[in-house]
């Protein structure tokens, strides 16, 4: 069945207390936020997330239910669901942000992205990014246009179970969302002796990661195999391109042969499922079994919030 499993939680509303507690807190931290580099809300530091977690606990005890299950539901085919009418963009934007930042850290825990330490990432244009130094590249979450099948994390040594996709503003025309169940892939792959071979040495060789700057922590090449246990996937074509130029060792006609003839496999897979998000809708998926992607678009306005989590 080629649909995305989704789940209304528009009954499902935050509290007024917590709602309250929460406007609180961010007004009497923002400016400790703000010395933080990078940091939105003040719930993004490790001490903010521990006094969110106790929020939650006292005046939304619920969420630990739904977080539950949406992590079952994610666990079943076809490894991603849709969360339907959060109405988290009613509030302000502090709170909509510490809102998704509830969600997602009662699903798994969350990680920063990269020096600055943000956990919510926004998904959007960001003209300003590619000013930061003269040999700055930007990730498909800093600009606008279409981002191919991809899991996130793929350059990181443990990349996070789970992804989360929250809309803010989706665009005008585009940016509609693709994913596609890795597993059900490499059934179609094994079919053949072609594909066979593929799965073979994206099993079995060493690719080279290259960490994008937005994420770079000091190390800047992971090597990896493609495919394996945990994650099951690990792909991402402009990370490995630019990690074959910097480890021109590793550059194999049959490396270059497997990883073209994987991605051409997904882009053109009949299992492919494509959902237009709409505001305050979000995506959750297992990033350890899925790719996912987005159509082309230029509206400089979409808008997402990403937070990815590891398994609690």
């Amino acid at each position: 069945m080629l649909v995305l499993p989704m789940l209304d939680v528009s009954s499902f509303i935050p509290p007024p207390r917590l709602v309250a507690a929460i406007s609180a807190y961010c007004a009497a931290e923002q400016g400790r936020a703000n010395e933080l580099l990078g940091i939105a809300v003040p719930f993004e530091s490790e001490d903010g997330q521990r006094v969110l977690g106790e929020m939650v606990a006292a005046h939304w005890p619920d969420l630990a239910q739904l977080a539950a299950l949406v992590r079952d539901i994610v666990a079943l085919e076809p490894a991603c669901l849709v969360l339907r009418g959060l109405g988290y963009n009613q509030y302000p934007e502090t709170v909509r942000d510490s809102l998704v930042l509830a969600l997602t850290r009662s699903i798994g825990k969350p990680t920063d992205h990269n020096l600055d330490k943000r956990v919510l990432w926004p998904v959007k244009p960001r003209a300003d990014v590619v000013r930061r130094t003269v040999d700055y590249k930007t990730t498909f979450s800093e600009e606008a246009g279409e981002a191919p099948l991809h899991s996130d994390s793929a350059f990181a040594p443990s990349p996070e179970k789970y992804n989360c996709l929250f809309v803010v503003r989706q665009a005008v025309a585009g940016g509609v969302s693709v994913v596609l169940n890795v597993p059900h892939l490499v059934e179609d792959l094994a079919r053949k002796a072609e594909g066979r071979d593929c799965l073979a040495i994206l099993r079995r060789e060493q690719f080279p990661f290259r960490v994008p700057d937005a994420f770079f922590k000091g190390k800047r090449v992971i090597t990896a195999p493609v495919l394996g246990e945990e994650p099951f996937v690990r792909f991402r074509g402009d990370c490995l391109a630019a990690g074959f130029a910097m480890r021109e060792d590793l550059r194999s006609n049959e490396r270059l042969w497997a990883i073209e003839h994987f991605r051409a496999a997904a882009e053109n897979s009949e299992r492919r499922l494509s959902y237009r998000l709409q505001p305050d809708e979000a995506l959750v998926l297992d990033n350890h079994t899925m790719l996912h992607a987005r159509t082309d678009f230029a509206d400089q306005s979409r808008h997402l919030i990403r937070v990815r989590m590891h398994a609690a």
